[in-house]
């Protein structure tokens, strides 16, 4: 039996966002009138239905990361005027002509369904009065429709659970693991799909397992759709579990806090700033010197202990002993620390108020005076204290620091081997892709018989890979080596150090990969449309990753490029069919960038382009249907030679990375340069034949080929361009010409180079 029910519940923001604060003049917008300007203030927030974590550090991440990938346009009555990546480059305020506005912002993942990855987006309309200041506010929610189970209503005998939810074009299990972890589903609804299916398998204590299927209808974004399985108290003589479901529709609302981060450290040494993070502190010529660090703690200071290393012979049983105890330094413990040198002096504790009250901060000094790095015998190993800290709110967040010492000169760093910093993204950008990354070192000594550098995720317990350098014992010391490193995980970071025979580096280094872009919306399932109804894939009403020539052809009311969902049965695919539009051949044709506007009938202004992650696909695959008709329609034929009336239509999907957008103007015959400046790597395919089977999609591969130019410039823009008549820039080409297209994937392999 399943029960409907609405459940008004708040779901805490994880992240908030505000708008940097800066000003800039309009240059580039077309006025709505010459009544004069107004001013506009914008601030920008961010909404979740994440719960509020402790480990305030990650929601600093997910935060930062939301806020520098958020897209943000600005739009009048003629389209997007301003286009904005990142909130930070937000204007604000912002000088603008009077008339109606709107502003639409998205950010995230837009997958059909994941367990993790959300999508957000918001959209706001406002007015420009006449020298007035106008305050808008653009909040930007979770977009996703979010499935979850509870289960805890359950009867304990129940065996196990399974739930499965989907809709036409993904599912998601849930096995009692997931459950029990409070795993929920994200699931972007396909074009005109509004229902999502469940299915859940309930095994009794006799074994025996309980099914039950149903449909929740209407469902909406941004909110919530629990699944409550709740046993039911009646008999049951046909065995297995009776169970009674209830579907909660929890609407996810807004409400703001701060975040705090957790225990903070800076350190100094003989009085000047030291950063004790990337350096030892050198004992070696007997200059000794007091070392201080201070602790910074939000909510107040909970407890504060050391951690001493094996080569500290005297100090185990101080590990772990807390040495703050209730706002008191801990007597015994802070009695014993003091006769080694060391001790914690309070200084203050200061109040910061927000709109949910008032907090205390806490700050100390952690000092290691002179006399205890004095009393340190000599070691060819480092001396290695941890320090780590908690702070003293509800959920306590904890922070730690090391702190190295050196007292010969084995336990100094790069004695026999030093690594080298890792290669820059801004002057080496392809050193380090998703996969591989190629790093150097020094060998200081002509003795070593093997040497390499070794590594390990960042922040794991793993053990360190060793990978040798190629070429040991032909060195001398002084000379550089390097060593390539493959199979790594994309977005991560990794830590690493070099080694020479049975000699470690003691200080370690990081690189962090680079991500592996999600084309968003790539799966054609998602359409909308511009206000003058021209269709796009994604969402609101305006363009924010894919454009066309709709905008153009909507001179005749038609759409050139469509969504398509009896193509292939249960499926929504994008159709590009070519047209003719007051006499002329328009082209069906779909793009990554933004259709700008009509030069008359002759062309169009657009760009080609949309900034992304910087990162080196090495292919681009789709699937594709092409089907061409015969051309029927010439126009420019001195830039189409050797194509005639009669011939097969060609049909083109083009893949580039780029160091900027492109901007065009076919009108004035400015067109894309596969061999521009700003092009780092390209990719083609061109079709004079039919391409897929009848109602079939093709698996087509396109690789990627790199130049010079993108070993020392940064990729910040993608391009991806499909026409059903390669030629319609020169309105030539078939009107009866159609291709289908749908699932753009990046690929991300061996990286392949021009000659």
């Amino acid at each position: 039996m399943t029960v409907m029910k609405t459940k008004n519940s708040i779901i805490y923001s994880a992240v908030i966002i505000l708008a940097g604060i800066g000003t800039q003049s309009c240059t580039n917008e077309v006025p709505f009138s010459t009544q004069g300007e107004g001013t506009v203030f914008l601030n920008t927030k961010m909404y979740s239905d994440l719960v509020v974590s402790t480990r305030a550090a990650i929601d600093d991440d997910i935060r930062q990361k939301l806020e520098d990938e958020m897209t943000i346009y600005l739009e009048n009555s003629k389209g997007v005027i301003r286009k904005y990546t990142g909130v930070s480059t937000v204007e604000s305020p912002m000088i603008l002509n009077v008339g109606e506005y709107a502003i639409e912002g998205w950010t995230g993942d837009s997958v059909s369904a994941d367990y993790d990855k959300k999508f957000y987006r918001g959209y706001q309309k406002f007015s420009v009065e006449a020298g007035e200041s106008t305050q808008v506010t653009l909040e930007v929610n979770i977009a996703n429709v979010i499935a979850s189970i509870d289960i805890t209503h359950l009867d304990p005998s129940v065996q196990d659970v399974n739930v499965t939810f989907n809709h036409t074009r993904a599912s998601l299990d849930f096995d009692k693991d997931k459950i029990d972890e409070g795993k929920k589903g994200y699931f972007m609804m396909p074009n005109g799909d509004n229902v999502l299916h469940y299915k859940v398998e309930v095994t009794g204590a006799d074994g025996k397992v309980v099914t039950e299927e149903n449909d929740i209808k209407d469902v909406k974004r941004s909110h919530e759709y629990k699944l409550q399985l709740l046993s039911e108290q009646k008999d049951n003589d046909k065995g297995g579990a009776l169970v009674k479901i209830e579907v909660l529709d929890i609407p996810v609302k807004d409400q703001t806090f701060y975040i705090y981060p957790g225990p903070s450290f800076k350190s100094q040494l003989a009085g000047a700033d030291f950063d004790v993070e990337q350096n030892q502190i050198d004992c070696t010529d007997n200059n000794f010197n007091d070392f201080y660090l201070r602790v910074v703690a939000y909510y107040g200071l909970k407890s504060l202990s050391l951690n001493f290393n094996e080569t500290f012979e005297d100090m185990s049983d101080l590990n772990g002993k807390n040495i703050w105890n209730n706002g008191m330094t801990g007597d015994e413990v802070s009695a014993q620390l003091l006769t080694k040198g060391i001790s914690y002096e309070h200084l203050t504790d200061s109040q910061i108020s927000d709109d949910n009250g008032t907090i205390s901060v806490h700050e100390g000094w952690l000092r290691f005076n002179q006399d205890f790095f004095r009393q340190l015998p000599q070691s060819n190993s480092e001396y290695v204290i941890e320090v780590k800290v908690s702070d003293n709110r509800t959920l306590p967040i904890s922070n730690s620091i090391i702190i190295r010492i050196a007292n010969t000169d084995k336990a100094l760093d790069n004695k026999l081997i030093s690594s080298v910093e890792p290669p820059s993204p801004e002057t080496s950008p392809m050193a380090i892709l998703s996969d591989k990354v190629t790093l150097e070192g020094v060998i200081n000594t002509d003795d070593a018989q093997y040497y390499g550098i070794m590594y390990r995720l960042a922040n794991s317990n793993d053990e360190f890979v060793k990978v040798y350098a190629p070429g040991s014992l032909t060195r001398a010391a002084g000379d550089r080596f390097s060593v390539t490193i493959d199979n790594l995980q994309p977005g991560k970071t990794y830590e690493y150090k070099g080694f020479c025979d049975d000699y470690e580096e003691q200080k370690t280094r990081s690189f962090t990969t680079e991500t592996r872009f999600e084309i968003p919306f790539g799966n054609m399932e998602t359409w909308s449309k511009f206000s003058n109804n021209a269709a796009f894939p994604g969402v609101g009403n305006s363009s924010s990753f894919w454009d066309s020539g709709n905008h153009g052809s909507q001179l005749a009311s038609k759409n050139l490029t469509t969504s398509n969902s009896s193509f292939i049965n249960g499926n929504t695919v994008a159709q590009l069919k070519s047209q003719t539009i007051m006499t002329v051949l328009a082209a069906g044709n779909l793009f990554v960038g933004n259709y700008i506007k009509n030069e008359g009938t002759s062309g169009a202004q657009l760009t080609f382009g949309r900034p992304f992650d910087g990162s080196h696909p090495s292919a681009l695959k789709v699937k594709v249907n092409y089907q061409p008709g015969s051309v029927d329609k010439v126009g420019s034929k001195d830039k189409v030679s050797g194509f005639s009336k009669g011939d097969n239509d060609n049909g083109q999907i083009f893949v580039a990375i780029a160091s900027s957008q492109c901007d065009l103007n076919t009108a004035q015959g400015k067109m894309f340069e596969p061999q521009g400046d700003n092009i780092l790597g390209y990719g083609e395919v061109t079709w004079n034949n039919k391409i897929g089977s009848d109602n079939e999609l093709a698996d087509i591969n396109i690789p990627i080929i790199y130049n010079e130019k993108a070993k020392t410039t940064p990729a910040t823009h993608i391009i991806i361009v499909c026409s059903a008549s390669k030629y319609g820039d020169y309105f030539t080409g078939s009107s009866s010409s159609v291709m289908y297209v749908d699932d753009f994937e990046l690929e991300y392999g061996e990286i392949r180079w021009s000659n």
